[in-house]
């Protein structure tokens, strides 16, 4: 909006637009963004029209003349008072998406009462007609928590084909969002997040949840500020009143090492309260986690870990385990409290994460990433030892083969569903551990395997991406994915991201059909200046001052009608030659833009 007063004023050289461009000059104009466009979003999609009946004179509406009258800014004093004189304030018109009337929009108190908010019903039944075929079901969607701004810059560019949702009204995109953020209340009592969960763009951390009745065991696997590997738990983690999120305090504790005979149980003296920690579930396949160690705050979107084709399903029973095939589960040895094992059994493989404590006493966690049932009936694989960045790093990097080192073997042996052996070796130190499952409250977890998803068949790539992909993705010859890898292909459907994981039943070579399918199709860059108004009203534009000049923080030649792709400047890096857009990654350069649209939402 700065950028487009000093242009028109350029034209206006007399009256009120002058007089706005001399105060906005004079204070530097950061209240702009500040106080209206950050306060009210949606104020930034109308631009110059916010404050103004006709831009390109400079004439003012109500909400306008009193915001320029009160310096432009944006006091408790302007949001209480009536403008236009509708019997409405402007904090409350402000608070209004308009359902298709341009004389009333949200950020410009002026024509009448504010139009009535779109109720969540309607948003969840616009959300099943236009959103559910590729985001899932809305209370399990991939989208949950996203907001108006980030749903209406989607359409906007287009992503992933949403160009089409533009016939919908803001009022309609603030009713979906509206949808997406509301409980869910959708679970039941028998819903149970018993599993190893994960961020698929964040390989190298993890947190193994035990549901039990009303609580969850929590144990976070992740790494301390020197990258050594660290492990916290929350142990009695409790229902809040939404009834999707469970919180409780974060420990970090220290202990006898792993081989010590005897082990001495950890006691409370050993347990230090670092934390808090929260996790909120949209269903049974995602959730936001969110923790606190010694005052750093994380928050992450995590979803079930999936290795062995499908995750296994976990109700919970009072009953006898005994008689149990898959051993998903919180087992330890109830004789040495302080150390314990989580298995995640998905069909032939079975991932076991052991935390313990090294000979110092800090805690060391280790893991069996894919072990395999051996012919006796037990289960073997090769025990790992890692390093990262810390828990609270950003971006946190994945690891790398570098990061992982080989110090030894498990072995489990079950003699039934609810007994067992652990035997493993860590640098040569052989240890054997009787394990049974740990019960804490009534409703412990019973988990299968699914069966197998049955095979496509065929390898014809254009074929299989008609079959599965164009429905979301558009026809071959416009999708949206020309030009993706394999790789890239094969994380989204693991972290079953848009709802893919349901083409898990495809083979290596089939999704190797689709890729190449798609290779001739690659999508050109973006025209600068379409991922983002000129200027744009996040990002650098909310936390730094604008200037008149936009040359001031991105170089000569870069100006509202202008930007110069060949020395773009973003204040923080400047890009030579290109803007280097990598088609296979959906990005603008390494480090400044990030996704194809560029959002800070």
């Amino acid at each position: 909006m700065h950028a487009r007063i000093v242009r028109t004023s350029r034209q206006v050289l007399a009256g009120i637009g002058l007089m706005l461009l001399a105060i906005a000059v004079a204070r530097a104009v950061p209240d702009f963004q500040a106080d209206l466009f950050v306060r009210y979003p949606y104020a930034a999609s109308l631009g110059c029209a916010a404050c103004h009946t006709d831009p390109s004179s400079g004439a003012l509406n109500p909400f306008g003349q009193a915001y320029l009258e009160s310096g432009l800014a944006f006091t408790p004093g302007l949001e209480v008072l009536d403008s236009d004189g509708d019997g409405v304030s402007n904090g409350d018109e402000l608070k209004f998406s308009p359902a298709g009337n341009p004389g009333d929009p949200q950020s410009k108190p002026g024509t009448g009462p504010p139009p009535t908010a779109q109720p969540t019903g309607e948003g969840a039944a616009l959300y099943g007609s236009y959103c559910a075929s590729c985001h899932g079901a809305l209370a399990s969607s991939s989208k949950r928590g996203a907001s108006a701004a980030r749903t209406t810059g989607a359409i906007a560019g287009n992503a992933g084909g949403m160009g089409y949702l533009s016939m919908l009204t803001p009022a309609q995109v603030d009713a979906i969002t509206s949808a997406l953020s509301a409980p869910v209340t959708t679970g039941s009592s028998s819903s149970n997040y018993t599993g190893l969960w994960w961020n698929p763009a964040e390989s190298g951390w993890g947190i193994s949840l035990n549901h039990q009745g009303d609580t969850v065991f929590a144990a976070l696997f992740t790494y301390g500020e020197t990258g050594a590997p660290m492990w916290l738990v929350m142990s009695a983690g409790t229902k809040q009143a939404d009834g999707r999120t469970y919180a409780g305090t974060l420990y970090r504790a220290r202990g006898p090492a792993f081989d010590a005979v005897p082990f001495t149980p950890v006691g409370p003296s050993a347990m230090t309260a670092v934390g808090n920690l929260a996790i909120a579930f949209d269903g049974s396949a995602s959730a936001t986690l969110t923790y606190t160690v010694n005052g750093a705050t994380v928050v992450k979107r995590i979803v079930p870990q999936v290795f062995g084709g499908a995750a296994a399903v976990c109700t919970p029973t009072t009953g006898s385990r005994a008689g149990l095939s898959n051993y998903q589960d919180l087992w330890w040895n109830p004789a040495e409290s302080g150390w314990g094992v989580t298995i995640t059994h998905q069909a032939d493989t079975m991932f076991a994460a052991l935390f313990t404590y090294d000979a110092s006493g800090n805690d060391l966690w280790l893991v069996m990433t894919q072990g395999t049932r051996q012919g006796d009936g037990s289960w073997r694989g090769d025990l790992y030892r890692t390093r990262g960045p810390a828990f609270n790093a950003q971006p946190f990097t994945p690891l790398a083969a570098g990061d992982v080192t080989k110090v030894g073997e498990a072995r489990f042996a079950f003699s039934d569903g609810a007994n067992g052996t652990l035997s493993f070796s860590v640098d040569g130190r052989a240890v054997t551990k009787s394990i049974t499952r740990q019960v804490f409250a009534s409703g412990s977890p019973s988990c299968t395997s699914p069966a197998s998803a049955q095979p496509v068949a065929g390898t014809d790539g254009p074929t299989l991406y008609a079959n599965h992909c164009a429905s979301c993705h558009q026809p071959l010859a416009t999708s949206t994915k020309g030009g993706t890898t394999l790789a890239r292909t094969q994380s989204a459907i693991v972290g079953n991201v848009g709802g893919m994981g349901f083409l898990s039943n495809l083979s290596t070579a089939q999704l190797e059909a689709i890729v190449a399918a798609l290779a001739p199709f690659v999508p050109t860059a973006p025209a600068c200046g379409s991922c983002h108004s000129v200027p744009p009203v996040t990002g650098g534009h909310v936390r730094h001052e604008p200037r008149a000049s936009c040359a001031t923080c991105h170089g000569a030649g870069y100006g509202p009608g202008s930007t110069q792709a060949a020395t773009h400047n973003n204040g923080v890096r400047e890009v030579l030659a290109a803007i280097g857009w990598n088609a296979a990654a959906r990005t603008c350069t390494n480090g400044c833009h990030g996704a194809g649209t560029w959002s800070t939402t």
